[in-house]
């Protein structure tokens, strides 16, 4: 079973997308299989992770909202880890789960899919993390 690691702290600039990228390549060139979840609208770990950032037609946002299923969305990375790209739709997320029973458990329903690909399926929570934000664990 996959573990899951995840990068969280309200205030920003403490090098949360930095631990996340560079812990994310270690792993890989130690041979696991690394997924990394951009959670911050951002997006700047879907940016440092691809050398020419394409629009993405879908992201974390529609997975989060069940529109579409995970394993469509995960990218593969020139530095290794796979990705699940973020973008500013993200922002949004957290309004419109705000009356889902149990939203707080919406993002680790919507990795089940993948999780058995993965040794490391690691979502990096760049945004503020309030009660009601998704987790993967």
């Amino acid at each position: 079973m996959a573990q899951i690691i995840g990068v969280a702290n309200q205030k920003g600039g403490v090098g949360k997308t930095t631990t996340t990228l560079n812990l994310g390549a270690a792993l890989h060139k130690e041979g696991k299989r690394v997924l990394l979840v951009d959670m911050d609208p951002q997006a700047a770990l879907s940016t440092s992770l691809e050398s020419a950032p394409r629009g993405a037609e879908k992201t974390v946002y529609d997975v989060l909202l069940s529109r579409t299923a995970a394993t469509r969305v995960v990218r593969r990375t020139g530095a290794g880890p796979d990705l699940i790209p973020a973008n500013i739709d993200l922002a949004a997320a957290e309004v419109e789960l705000m009356a889902e029973m149990g939203r707080e458990r919406v993002l680790a329903e919507a990795l089940e899919p993948v999780r058995d690909r993965y040794d490391f399926p690691r979502p990096s929570v760049s945004s503020p993390s309030t009660p009601s934000s998704p987790r993967a664990t």
